[in-house]
């Protein structure tokens, strides 16, 4: 399975705030120990969180990095992808009002097929959103999927309401369990389950989606 897990948290921090990102993530020593529980196969991830570029961030540039993507103007930007910070727990991009995240090495979204690698995935997440306060995680994909398309919604400045309220006219209310809501390709964890109960599961079961060959592309069941 080629497609990427996406995990979208809320923020309310200033770009001034959000320069002091990769320090706090450092700090949180719990999140660590369960992140380096799964181990790192590529020892590949980073012994120090920081902003991706070869220049200081600054909340300017930060600021013109958001408003030229909501623009669309950023393909002309020598800073258009140095948003993103390189951490121990993955990859964050840094948007207005949202964090995304994409962990490594589980950045796959068949990485939820396994209920350990599931519940590690998402007590990662259920700690990064207690540091910023936010009470839920968004979950979705970044490509082949129609769900995919809620990125666009992030990086247009959406906030994490906004961003399920389009996912649930576009594709539907997710399941309530996270067993079958995983499945959904869109879904969200409001840390209410019991994450012990996470069970196997395949993409090849289609539960939700199936792949159309004429339109060369997933539809809903």
């Amino acid at each position: 399975m080629g497609v990427d897990l996406i995990a979208c948290i809320e923020h309310k921090f200033t770009s001034k705030e959000l320069l002091l990102l990769p320090e706090r993530l450092d700090e949180l020593n719990e999140l660590k120990a369960l992140k380096f529980s799964s181990g790192d196969p590529y020892n590949q991830q980073a012994a120090k969180s920081k902003y991706a570029g070869n220049q200081s961030m600054t909340s300017e540039i930060l600021e013109k990095i958001w408003l030229e993507w909501e623009s669309k103007s950023q393909h002309a930007s020598q800073y258009v992808f140095d948003n993103q910070i390189n951490s121990f727990i993955g990859t964050i991009d840094i948007w207005r009002n949202t964090l995304c995240i994409q962990h490594f090495p589980e950045h796959k979204y068949s990485n939820l097929e396994d209920p350990e690698k599931a519940r590690i995935i998402l007590e990662c997440n259920r700690m990064m959103a207690r540091l910023t306060g936010a009470g839920k995680v968004v979950y979705f994909t970044d490509s082949a999927f129609p769900t995919s398309l809620l990125l666009d919604k992030v990086v247009e400045g959406y906030k994490i309401e906004e961003i399920i309220n389009y996912g649930k006219k576009e594709f539907g209310v997710p399941p309530l369990d996270l067993n079958n809501a995983m499945q959904f390709m869109f879904y969200i964890d409001d840390f209410s389950q019991d994450l012990s109960t996470l069970k196997k599961w395949s993409f090849s079961e289609g539960k939700f989606w199936k792949y159309n060959h004429e339109k060369n592309g997933y539809e809903k069941n």
